[in-house]
């Protein structure tokens, strides 16, 4: 039971992690195709 709720753990901060990587990356796309439609 505890095992199992270690993982339950891990696995949310692991899917946390990647939504927020997730998001970062998204960010940094947007912030490029804005400077590149501000410049061109």
């Amino acid at each position: 039971m505890r095992l199992c709720a270690i993982h339950c753990v891990t696995y949310a901060n692991e899917a946390s992690m990647l939504l927020r990587i997730g998001q970062m990356v998204a960010t940094g796309f947007a912030t490029i195709a804005a400077a590149n439609d501000w410049r061109g």
